[in-house]
């Protein structure tokens, strides 16, 4: 049975080929500019990477994340929904498929605010996200299923948040967060439940309303609402009690003693590896995200403002006044905390989201993914490494480990290229990024844990690749791509293999490299090179012999005089049931190239 899964990725260039002509100081050719033209609701079907601020998502239209494993979709009935693929089954909706004046499109406002309108011209739905911070915003999907309402920078200002999909990855920043409620207990009518450091509190008031504020300032982070234009909307009368069932589904109490669901995380979870039976709720501290949380992984989890720094991190957040948490007998009781809780400096070695243009990476300084599902590291022995958390385990890196002493921080220069060099300027490492089209661009780390150099408008114009992370991505784009190395196969010197559509070559010279090329501007998407400032260097002095797919599922090659060696070790960090015996090597139609098994990608290279 064919099921699926990518297991190492090429870091490559992943800009498509531009039919114009190039320019000579461009490495990899031109990119035309993008005229954001404005839609109309007739006769489209766009399938887009982002919906720019002003512009419009209309029925039959789409919003696709980065790795096609999740679509956002105009629905004819008014309904906006995030299917995920690995199944089909929607993950997130705007439930507004009601009204006889269904909405027909969405708008990406000016002001920040994502907004569904009806026919008539009135809101059935809204993100909420209004105000100076939000300003020309626009939205993109993540390969997490969330939708994200980013920045012009490329920060992430509100999630949508949504069910897991089909294998969630590990959610490292929930293991410790606090438990706040559990199969049997019932959240009552003004009770209240804290986060761990009591930063954060999940509340449901008189009226019915289920909120989640931010207690510095008692902002709504996450709420539940009757009435139309929320992210959540309560569509039953009033409520006495908010629970999570001992199967894992997410209920309200009514008065009657009866209840309706909320969140159905049974069927959802159905496909999955993870089943959502004795999960639990949990709060964490630092933006006051709620999920439901099982085995290490959260199957559901809330639409949140993110990354707003509205409350100073060096005040300490003062205990509330036990009186307020008053929850039902039956219930647990409120977390004990000390009457302080102090926040750590501020001082050593960054942690950051992007790497601007310009800026360094210092020894000791990080750059996290958005769901810090991997981090990027620049160590004291010079090597810049990704680590995926769910194992701690190494998955990408480039290679330039030595005697720090000689090594500089890595550089996001001003012209797009990522590069290390030695104390005497000699370039160790580049991701080769430089011509007009990279001026400007910044560094960022994907939750797939590849790096991704983009231009400002968030389009990734280069990736690392790298091997999957603990519970690899459904990747379907890969599962009718052509296979051009099988488990045991080898390509030799002099020999090149060709995709089915012509547009990608790969060779192994009879000079020992081996390059990757796009055929219609001639441009090299990955390589592996005796130049040391090369992504995949393999040293002055070496020739490659042969180029293998082993049964193990690792990468090999052999150098003329020596013997074979692994390239790239995938096996040591499949995890659990997974393995990588007998996956082979394949591209798609846009030269990527991956290591492939069932129906997911253990490893990418860089493109």
């Amino acid at each position: 049975m064919d099921t699926g899964w990518n297991i190492w990725i090429i870091a490559c260039l992943v800009v498509d080929c531009i039919a114009e002509s190039t320019s000579n100081n461009d490495t990899f050719g031109t990119i035309l500019a993008d005229s954001n033209p404005k839609p109309t609701c007739f006769n489209l079907s766009r399938s887009l990477e982002a919906l720019e601020s002003g512009d419009s998502l209309c029925v039959g239209e789409s919003l696709w994340s980065p790795r096609r494993n999740v679509q956002l979709r105009m629905e004819q009935d008014g309904n906006l929904l995030v299917y995920r693929q690995c199944d089909g089954k929607p993950i997130w909706q705007s439930r507004t498929n009601y009204n006889r004046n269904a909405p027909q499109s969405v708008v990406m406002q000016e002001d920040g605010n994502l907004v569904l309108y009806d026919l008539v011209g009135d809101p059935e739905w809204a993100s909420g996200t209004t105000g100076n911070r939000f300003f020309s915003a626009r939205l993109r999907l993540e390969d997490t299923g969330s939708l994200c309402i980013e920045n012009t920078t490329g920060t992430c200002l509100w999630r949508s948040g949504g069910f897991a999909l089909c294998n969630p990855e590990h959610a490292p920043l929930f293991d410790d967060a606090q438990v706040i409620l559990k199969p049997g207990d019932l959240l009552e009518r003004n009770g209240e439940a804290f986060s761990r450091k009591k930063s954060c509190k999940l509340t449901l008031e008189t009226n019915g309303t289920l909120v989640v504020y931010r207690v510095c300032d008692n902002k709504a982070i996450f709420s539940v609402r009757h009435g139309r234009a929320n992210p959540e909307r309560m569509d039953i009368g009033l409520v006495s009690g908010f629970a999570i069932t001992h199967w894992g589904d997410l209920i309200f109490t009514l008065p009657n003693r009866t209840s309706v669901a909320f969140k159905n995380l049974t069927d959802l979870s159905s496909h999955g590896r993870v089943s959502p039976s004795s999960a639990d709720v949990r709060l964490r501290d630092d933006d006051c995200q709620m999920c439901v949380f099982k085995d290490g992984v959260c199957l559901w989890t809330a639409h949140a403002f993110t990354n707003d720094d509205a409350c100073p991190r060096s005040l300490t957040t003062s205990a509330p006044d036990s009186s307020a948490t008053t929850m039902s007998a039956t219930t647990m009781s409120a977390t004990t905390m000390s009457a302080t809780t102090t926040v750590p400096s501020t001082k050593g070695p960054r942690s950051l989201q992007v790497l601007g243009p310009g800026d360094n990476l210092g020894i000791g300084e990080s750059i996290w993914s958005p769901n810090r599902t991997a981090k990027l590291l620049m160590q004291a022995d010079g090597n810049l490494v990704v680590y995926r958390q769910c194992d701690r385990q190494a998955i990408w890196s480039s290679g330039t480990n030595s005697d720090n002493s000689r090594v500089q921080p890595v550089r996001m220069q001003a012209d797009g290229n990522l590069v290390i060099y030695d104390i005497d300027d000699h370039v160790l490492w580049a991701s080769v990024t430089y011509g007009k089209r990279f001026a400007g661009a910044r560094l960022r780390l994907e939750d797939t844990g590849s790096l991704c150099i983009e231009q400002n408008r968030g389009l990734c114009l280069w990736r690392s690749g790298g091997i999957a992370l603990c519970h690899p991505a459904y990747a379907p784009n890969f599962k009718d791509a052509q296979v051009i190395l099988r488990s045991g196969e080898s390509l030799t010197p002099g020999q090149s293999v060709w995709s089915n559509s012509g547009s990608c070559t790969l060779t192994l010279q009879t000079d020992g490299e081996m390059l990757l090329n796009r055929q219609c501007d001639g441009a090299t998407i990955f390589s592996i090179r005796r130049n040391l400032d090369n992504p995949e260097s393999m040293g002055a002095d070496k020739s490659l012999s042969t180029f293998t797919m082993n049964e193990t599922g690792n990468l090999q090659v052999t150098y003329v005089g020596e013997s074979p060696v692994i390239f790239k070790d995938i096996q040591s960090r499949s995890f659990g049931n997974l393995t990588t015996l007998s996956a082979d090597l394949r591209w798609s139609d846009d030269c990527q190239l991956c290591v492939f098994k069932g129906v997911f990608v253990y490893g990418m290279a860089m493109l």
